[in-house]
C-alpha cells in the first residue's frame, strides 16, 4: 500500500502550501465541487468483489484493493483502450472465469487462449500482446503493489516504456491501481477543458495534465473522483454535439452560453471552411516579405503522420530484404517543423519520423511550399527509425517489391506542406541559444564496425522569444534509431519519439530531431542487449535530459544563410542495379554527364545487368544534394545518407571509441588504418562555432563508406559478404559516392 501523501505534496516531489491561484472561470476546483454535488461519488475504478466474477462500482471506497484487484485494474486500463467500458468489463469477466487473473497464470497462458478470453474488448489480438508485455515486465518487478509504490517520475517513465502503455493508460494504472497522484486526461477531459477555457482547443495530453495537477490539491482520491465525474458529464451533456440544456455547468460555460444552450449544427460548415483555408494556404503566395529586415523570427509546430493500420498499406522498413507487415501502432509518428527568418531569407527545417525520403519527394515538398526560390530553402531530414512505413520502395512483401503506399506518402507531403505554410504565416520575434556538448556514449550508442569511432557531440539549438518563452529545440545526435529490432511489428518512432516528447513536455515548444552520422555502424547501446520499448524510452529520455541541461548561454539574433549543391552520383551497387525500376520512383536516371536517360531505361538496364553485368560506361547516375545552413553561430551540414562518423570527426587514433577497443581482436580482416584518410575532417572544416551534421537530409543514398575500407564481393548479389565488417557496402550506391559527397561539402564551406 502506498503511504498517504501530505496534503501539500506536489507530484514532482516538491512542496507547496496551496494550489496556485486560478484566473479562469469556472476553476477546476469549483467544477469538481459542482459535479460532486450533482452526481455524487462515482466509485470508479470498478473491480470484482471477492466471491464474484463481475466488476462492480464501489462508491465511498478508496485505497483498498487486494493483489488480484490491483492487477485487474491494470489490465482494465489496457482492455478499455478504443472501446466502451462495458466491453472491457466483459473481457475482465472472461479472464476471471478462465482463472487467468494472476501474473503467473497470464504469463503461462497461450496467446490464443488469452485472445479468446478478451475477444469482446475489440482489437483483442493487439490487446493480448499488450497484456503479455505488461505481465512480463510486472513479473520481473516482483510484487505489483511495491512496484507501483516506487518513485513517481521514474515509475511513470518505466510504465510508458512498456508496449501498449501510453500516457492515459500509465496514469490510470498509477492513480487507480497504485493510488498515486497522477491525473488522468482523456478525450472527455480535453473536450470539457477546452470548452470551459482551461486550455486551448487542440491542447496536448501533457499540457492538460500538468495544468490540472497544479490547479488542484494533491489528492489521489480527488483526482480519481474528478476524472470519473468529467466522464459522467461528457456522457450526459458535453458530447461532441453538446446537449447543453440541463448541464450543471451551463451558467458558467462560455462555450454553452455563446451558443445559447443549443446543439451544434455547423460541424459540416466548419470542416468546409477548414478545407477552404487549407487550399488557400497551398495556393496563396506566402507572406514572408512581411518580416522586417534585420529582425529574427521563428515559428514551430508538428503534424501527426502516423499511418492508419487497415487503411494504409504499412510494411515496416529498415531490416532485411523485405518489409514486416505492421500489426499496430505503439506511438505516433510526427513531422516536426521549424521555420526561421531574418527578414531577408527564410528557412524551414523539417524533421520526419520516417526511414527516409528520396530526392523526388523532397523536391515535391519544395514545390508545394514554394521554398525553392531565391531567399527560401526547405531543409528536410528523416530520423531514420526502423519501425515506420516503407517510404523508399525497398521493403515490400517480397524482396524487390515496393512497400510504399502512395496515398500515404502523398498525404504526408500535403500535410507537411500545409503546416510549413501555416508556420511561415505566424512567425514571431526569436533569439537563438546553442551548445554542442561532448557526451559519454556508453549506455546510449556503440559502434559495431571497426574502427570503433563515435561522434559523441550532442548538438542543441534553442529558439526562444525575447521574453524567454521556448519556441523550438533542435537536437542533433548520431546513432541509428533501431532499439526495436527486426522482430518488432509495431509502428514506433523509436528513441527519437520519447526524446522529442520529453523536450516538448519540459519546454512547451517543439523539438526537431536531426540524426547525425549514423554509419559505422552506430547502434543503440542497450542494457543486456534488450531491444524493447523500455530501452527506447530510457535512451530517448536520457538524451533529452542531456539536451535540456546543455549550457547554451545567452540568446542572440541569428542571421541566416543557406547553400545547396546538386551532384551526380553513379549507381554502382549490383543489388540496386537489379532492382533499378524501384529506385526510379525516387530519382531520375542520368548518364555520367548528367543528361536524363529516356523513360523505360531502368527496366532495360536492370535486365542487361542480370544477364551479363553492366560495364562502367553503362552505369546509370542519379542526382542528389549536399546542403549547408548557417543560423547565426550554428552551421548544419546536410548529408544525403548515412555517413561514417570517422569521415566527420576522425578518431582513427582511438580518441572516440566509447570505451571499447579501436578494432575487434576477433575481426578476421580488420581495416588497414595506415590507409585511413587524414584530416582535416568535415567538422574541422565546417564554419561556425556550433557544428551539426544531419544525415538523411534531402535524400537517402544509403551508407557513405570510407573509400580505404570499402570492400565488396564481385558478384551479382554481393553475397556472401567478405570476411570482417562489410555490411554497409551492400547498402550504398557504391565507392564513388563517398568522394563526390565529401568534395561537394567542402566546396560549400568556402
Amino acid at each position: 500500500m502506498t503511504p498517504p501523501l501530505p496534503a501539500n505534496a506536489l507530484p514532482d516531489g516538491g512542496w507547496d502550501a496551496r494550489p496556485p491561484a486560478w484566473t479562469a472561470n469556472p476553476s477546476p476546483r469549483s467544477v469538481h465541487r459542482t459535479l460532486l454535488r450533482t452526481y455524487g461519488p462515482r466509485g470508479w475504478w470498478p473491480v470484482t468483489p471477492a466471491g464474484s466474477g463481475v466488476p462492480a462500482y464501489r462508491p465511498g471506497t478508496w485505497g483498498r484493493l487486494s493483489a488480484r484487484q490491483r492487477l485487474e485494474v491494470c489490465l482494465g486500463t489496457l482492455l478499455t483502450q478504443n472501446t466502451a467500458w462495458d466491453n472491457a468489463s466483459r473481457a475482465v469477466e472472461g479472464l476471471n472465469r478462465r482463472g487467468l487473473m494472476s501474473l503467473g497464470n497470464l504469463g503461462r497462458a497461450p496467446l490464443g487462449a488469452l485472445q479468446r478470453a478478451i475477444r469482446c474488448s475489440g482489437y483483442f489480438r493487439q490487446k493480448a500482446l499488450k497484456i503479455k508485455a505488461f505481465v512480463r515486465h510486472a513479473r520481473r518487478r516482483g510484487d505489483l503493489g511495491r512496484w507501483l509504490a516506487g518513485p513517481l517520475d521514474g515509475l511513470r517513465e518505466e510504465l510508458l516504456g512498456i508496449h501498449g502503455v501510453g500516457p492515459e493508460t500509465a496514469d490510470s494504472m498509477l492513480l487507480y491501481a497504485g493510488f498515486r497522484p497522477a491525473f488522468v486526461v482523456d478525450a472527455y477531459t480535453l473536450r470539457i477543458g477546452s470548452r470551459l477555457g482551461w486550455f486551448a482547443p487542440g491542447a496536448g495530453y501533457e499540457t492538460a495534465r500538468r495544468l490540472l495537477m497544479r490547479s488542484l490539491p494533491v489528492s489521489p482520491k480527488l483526482y480519481g473522483e474528478f476524472h470519473a465525474l468529467l466522464v459522467e458529464l461528457a456522457k450526459r451533456h458535453c458530447r461532441k454535439t453538446p446537449v447543453c440544456p440541463g448541464c450543471p455547468l451551463l451558467k458558467e460555460c462560455g462555450h454553452g452560453q455563446g451558443r445559447g444552450g443549443g446543439p451544434v449544427e455547423g460541424r459540416t460548415i466548419r470542416r468546409g471552411v477548414l478545407a477552404l483555408w487549407a487550399g488557400a494556404m497551398l495556393l496563396a503566395p506566402p507572406s514572408w516579405s512581411a518580416a522586417p529586415s534585420g529582425k529574427t523570427l521563428a515559428a514551430a509546430g508538428k503534424v501527426d503522420i502516423t499511418p492508419v493500420i487497415g487503411h494504409h498499406r504499412v510494411y515496416l522498413a529498415g531490416f532485411g530484404a523485405k518489409g514486416r507487415k505492421a500489426a499496430g501502432v505503439h506511438d505516433p509518428l510526427y513531422a516536426r517543423i521549424l521555420v526561421l527568418s531574418d527578414g531577408k531569407k527564410t528557412v524551414a527545417i523539417v524533421g520526419l519520423d520516417l526511414l527516409g525520403l528520396f530526392r523526388n519527394d523532397v523536391l515535391d515538398l519544395r514545390r508545394l511550399t514554394r521554398f525553392q526560390g531565391e531567399g527560401r530553402f526547405l531543409f528536410v531530414a528523416a530520423t531514420h527509425h526502423h519501425a515506420g512505413p516503407d517510404t523508399l520502395g525497398l521493403w515490400g512483401p517480397v524482396p524487390g517489391a515496393s512497400g510504399v503506399d502512395r496515398g500515404y506518402l502523398r498525404k504526408v507531403k500535403e500535410e507537411v506542406a500545409a503546416k510549413v505554410l501555416e508556420l511561415a504565416d505566424r512567425l514571431e520575434p526569436a533569439r537563438l541559444r546553442g551548445a554542442v556538448r561532448r557526451v559519454d556514449p556508453r549506455g546510449l550508442c556503440k559502434d559495431i564496425r571497426d574502427p570503433a569511432v563515435i561522434d559523441e557531440d550532442l548538438g542543441v539549438l534553442r529558439f526562444e522569444t525575447p521574453q524567454g518563452r521556448p519556441i523550438a529545440t533542435v537536437v542533433n545526435w548520431s546513432c541509428h534509431p533501431e532499439v526495436l529490432g527486426a522482430s518488432n511489428r509495431l509502428v514506433t518512432a523509436d528513441y527519437p519519439g520519447p526524446l522529442c516528447g520529453r523536450v516538448e513536455e519540459r519546454t512547451g515548444g517543439a523539438c526537431v530531431f536531426l540524426a547525425g552520422s549514423l554509419g559505422g555502424l552506430l547502434t543503440p547501446d542497450t542494457k543486456a542487449g534488450a531491444g524493447d520499448f523500455y530501452e527506447a524510452h530510457r535512451i530517448g529520455t536520457k538524451l533529452a535530459d542531456l539536451a535540456l541541461d546543455a549550457p547554451t548561454g545567452a540568446g542572440a539574433d541569428f542571421p541566416l544563410d543557406f547553400r545547396m549543391e546538386t551532384v551526380n552520383v553513379p549507381v554502382e551497387n549490383s543489388r540496386y542495379l537489379l532492382f533499378l525500376p524501384t529506385l526510379v520512383a525516387g530519382h531520375e536516371l542520368n548518364d555520367g554527364a548528367g543528361k536524363p536517360l529516356p523513360g523505360g531505361r531502368a527496366f532495360t538496364l536492370a535486365g542487361l545487368h542480370a544477364l551479363r553485368g553492366l560495364k562502367t560506361a553503362e552505369l546509370p547516375w542519379i542526382d542528389t544534394e549536399v546542403s549547408l545552413l548557417r543560423i547565426g553561430p550554428a552551421a548544419i551540414l546536410g548529408i544525403p545518407g548515412e555517413i561514417f562518423p570517422e569521415l566527420v570527426v576522425g578518431g582513427f587514433q582511438g580518441q572516440r571509441t566509447g570505451g571499447r577497443s579501436l578494432t575487434d581482436p576477433s575481426n578476421p580482416d580488420p581495416p588497414d588504418l595506415g590507409k585511413a584518410p587524414k584530416g582535416p575532417y568535415l567538422k574541422e572544416s565546417m564554419p561556425g562555432r556550433l557544428k551539426l551534421v544531419a544525415g538523411l537530409a534531402g535524400d537517402e543514398i544509403g551508407y557513405i563508406v570510407p573509400e580505404y575500407d570499402f570492400k565488396v564481393r564481385r558478384s551479382l548479389t554481393l553475397s556472401p559478404r567478405l570476411p570482417g565488417h562489410h555490411y554497409e557496402e551492400t547498402n550504398s550506391l557504391g565507392k564513388s559516392a563517398t568522394g563526390i559527397v565529401l568534395e561537394a561539402a567542402r566546396r560549400l564551406f568556402k
